[in-house]
């Protein structure tokens, strides 16, 4: 039987290597700002994460040149975020070795025990993203499989040398005759929030009404009122090829063009309402129904007649896009409900886990919902790394709950006679509040890098 297309993506040579590069320039300039803050955050504990981050991505693209992976651009963003991933473990390390040079433990004592008690936070959070990595894996495409698998790597090596080596550095460096300088980053004054006890859980119904005004808001462009009387109702989402299938063709001219000469191209191929976006003078973006093999070869042809050259060309059929739709709805399921499982043995719990969920899909919600809004002024399409980046979203969402809950488990065991469940959660959050700030920051640093230097493709992903 004859060989049928039903997905076709091809880069040029120039395209795909400023692509790489720009991508490569992202990690280096994320990585240098992460790096510069922990040193300037946690000072010499900070100093010894950044040397251990330097060897985290040594062993990291050791790996990549062992496998092979090849590197596509989501993969180098699978990368990237797994650096975030990184600095986050050692962040929780050095918060709670500050927590215990509080007290009136040895230098020696409270690195064992800082290390000891983030391990779980670490694990735990560490496993939720490494099942959102399987779960994208198993469900993606080929770039999207790049992505899941950097991701994977990224955080399997991590554990290694936020555990192994930073620890193992510490004790070298750090002697009991150094005492507990400011070099350590530790202070005897409690942090801001637990000083302050500001009241999170009390003012809970604020809290609730602002999200529900979000969420609720969200959905009104996500699945617009007109659409209600369909089942499914039509997503308010601007769907770009991956999902609706068709051709996605990225030209470049000598000299300057305009959507008018583009469209009299068009025009002698049937394609003359075909959507069409300048990038630049020179370069352009059109999107058209599903090119055959022949058709693309005239097309470009004609292109190439009027200085034009095909730098880019996507295009996806109507099954593979079906079958992406029922994959990403299948991917968030299934993620979710393996999480629900984890999290369930680890807290012995079925309510934690269920938490965990409504937490994230509040975070998926919002986002998406961002994007209907955006889709529907600013024509901003989405693909399969908008799946990859709600699946990101699912991991980091679950990574900061986790932390919460984890604290929380450990509070409910010091419980005294009279406080509440209330209090004990409110406790844990102002309790956890520098860490996920910190690792916030850190991760805007790295998220920041890719949008401001990977270039349009990962863009919208960052």
């Amino acid at each position: 039987a004859p060989l049928e297309r039903i997905e076709e993506r091809s880069v040029g040579p120039t395209l795909g290597k400023d692509s790489v590069q720009k991508g490569l320039k992202a990690g280096i300039f994320g990585l240098a700002a992460a790096l510069l803050f922990m040193l300037f955050y946690y000072r010499l504990p900070g100093l010894i994460a950044d040397f251990s981050l330097c060897l985290y991505a040594l062993f990291v693209f050791a790996i990549f040149k062992g496998v092979p992976v090849t590197l596509t651009l989501p993969g180098i963003a699978g990368f990237i975020l797994s650096i975030g991933m990184a600095i986050d473990a050692n962040i929780l390390i050095f918060e709670r070795l500050k927590e215990e040079l509080r007290t009136d433990k040895t230098i020696k004592a409270a690195i064992d025990a800082g290390f000891k008690r983030a391990f779980s936070s670490i694990l735990d959070s560490n496993v939720t993203t490494l099942i959102s990595a399987a779960v994208l894996f198993y469900f993606g495409s080929g770039p999207i499989k790049g992505f899941a698998l950097t991701l994977a790597i990224g955080v399997m090596v991590s554990l290694f040398t936020a555990i192994t080596v930073t620890k193992t550095i510490l004790h070298l460096i750090i002697t009991p005759q150094m005492g507990k300088a400011w070099y350590l980053g530790a202070s005897p004054r409690l942090p801001f929030m637990v000083r302050k006890n500001f009241n999170i859980t009390g003012a809970r119904r604020v809290w609730f009404a602002f999200s529900g005004a979000l969420v609720i808001g969200g959905l009104l462009f996500l699945f617009p009122p007109s659409g209600l009387r369909h089942f499914p109702p039509p997503s308010g989402l601007h769907k770009g090829i991956d999902f609706t299938g068709g051709s996605l063709t990225q030209v470049k001219f000598k000299e300057k063009s305009s959507v008018r000469k583009l469209r009299g191209v068009l025009t002698g191929f049937g394609l003359q309402k075909s959507p069409i976006q300048m990038l630049s003078p020179r370069e352009a973006l059109i999107r058209t129904r599903e090119l055959s093999p022949a058709e693309k070869n005239k097309v470009e042809s004609a292109f190439a007649k009027e200085g034009g050259k095909i730098e880019k060309f996507e295009s996806v059929g109507p099954v593979v896009g079906k079958e992406l739709t029922m994959k990403a709805f299948w991917a968030v399921l299934w993620a979710s409900v393996l999480i629900v499982i984890y999290l369930t043995f680890r807290f012995s719990q079925v309510r934690f886990g269920i938490l965990a969920i409504v937490a994230l899909l509040h975070d998926v919600l919002i986002v998406t919902s961002i994007f209907a809004i955006l889709g529907k002024y600013l024509k901003v399409e989405i693909d399969s790394a908008f799946v990859a980046a709600m699946l990101t979203i699912i991991g980091y969402s679950v990574n900061d709950t986790v932390v919460i809950f984890d604290r929380l488990r450990e509070n409910l065991k010091l419980k005294k006679p009279g406080e509440t469940f209330e209090k004990m959660a409110n406790f844990s959050l102002l309790q956890t509040f520098t860490r996920s700030l910190n690792t916030s920051l850190t991760t805007l640093c790295v998220i920041a890098a890719i949008l401001l230097f990977a270039g349009p493709v990962l863009r919208y992903f960052a």
